[in-house]
């Protein structure tokens, strides 16, 4: 493994393969070592043609997106030699790439090469997930909490972190010992839905940028728990049943209000009961018939079947409605 590479390199992976075109195959292996993320590196694949005929090469057609060929037409006479150039763009990712294809000749031959492709992205970073999910507090703050990657020879001025889609100001911090972003994104304005957006990371570096989906949940007074339902029922039963709670939340803390639920599968009405456990917390029992559930999981194609169960719920004078994923449990 080499110590360092130059940002793009021309000459590093050149590598010489004799091969029969009649038969196997023309492989080679390519240890990069240390790269630069952004990057460009061409390495070199030689034919040699050790056949007793001229062999009109016609194209080189790759199996995968990750091999680029430069396009190729030529005739080898025996003993003659020649070069394929290929290409590899470097991502923020470290890999090991396994490029495959078939040489077109129109001799008729159709001999596979294959090309194994290893290097270490130096300078590494990328987000250590694939979606962000904040809710907004009553001051219209989100907490945003994330792990990144970030290799110890990244500095603070080699990115930046940004969000869009979002109307609002984002200030982060990162500490680099656990590898996690701590920010605070501030609207701008007041919602009442769920907003989408993206928190980008722009590598200075390179100018990549790596994207992680942002939802964001508007303030409520309250909040449901579990964040999805598990209807369960013994074999002797023609019932489903869950249990969800509603616990209120800040300043909504007084005791006296009343709370109302009603959840649905589909346009089916489910059988709801709100028990108060506390001046602040609130049971809701849902129950579900097998023969509604067996009439709704089979009237749609499985594509188009709903996988949630939306639910309404009444908080003194807040209304809000979830939909909330659910498992079935046969016990």
């Amino acid at each position: 493994m080499a110590d360092s590479l130059a940002e793009d390199s021309e000459e590093a992976f050149s590598l010489v393969v004799i091969t029969h075109p009649l038969g196997g195959s023309v492989s080679a292996h390519f240890d990069a070592g240390l790269v630069h993320p952004g990057s460009t590196h061409k390495f070199r694949l030689d034919l040699l043609n050790q056949t007793s005929e001229e062999l009109v090469i016609d194209n080189v057609e790759p199996n995968c997106g990750c091999t680029n060929v430069s396009a190729v037409k030529t005739k080898l006479k025996p003993g003659d030699r020649f070069a394929f150039e290929f290409s590899q763009e470097i991502d923020s990712s470290p890999k090991k790439i396994d490029g495959s294809g078939v040489l077109v000749f129109k001799n008729g031959l159709t001999p596979a090469f294959h090309l194994n492709f290893v290097y270490e992205v130096r300078g590494h970073l990328r987000w250590a997930s694939d979606l962000l999910m904040a809710t907004l507090t009553d001051a219209g703050e989100a907490a945003i909490q994330s792990d990144i990657t970030i290799s110890d020879d990244v500095k603070a001025s080699d990115f930046e972190i940004h969000v869009s889609g979002i109307d609002g100001d984002f200030e982060y911090s990162i500490d680099r010992e656990s590898k996690h972003l701590s920010g605070f994104l501030k609207l701008n304005t007041k919602v009442a839905s769920r907003l989408y957006g993206q928190l980008e990371l722009l590598d200075l570096r390179s100018g990549a940028t790596q994207v992680m989906p942002l939802i964001v949940d508007p303030y409520r007074p309250f909040k449901l728990l579990p964040e999805f339902l598990k209807f369960s029922c013994d074999t002797q039963s023609d019932e489903y049943f869950a249990t969800l709670y509603v616990q209120k939340l800040g300043e909504s803390n007084e005791p006296g209000s009343t709370c109302l639920a009603a959840a649905r599968l589909g346009g089916s009405l489910l059988h709801s009961t709100v028990t108060q456990l506390r001046p602040t917390l609130f049971k809701i029992e849902m129950v579900l018939p097998k023969s509604t559930f067996v009439q709704w999981n089979e009237s749609k194609p499985e594509s188009d079947r709903v996988n949630s169960v939306s639910v309404e719920i009444k908080l003194g004078p807040v209304k809000s409605k979830q939909d909330l994923p659910f498992v079935m449990v046969d016990r």
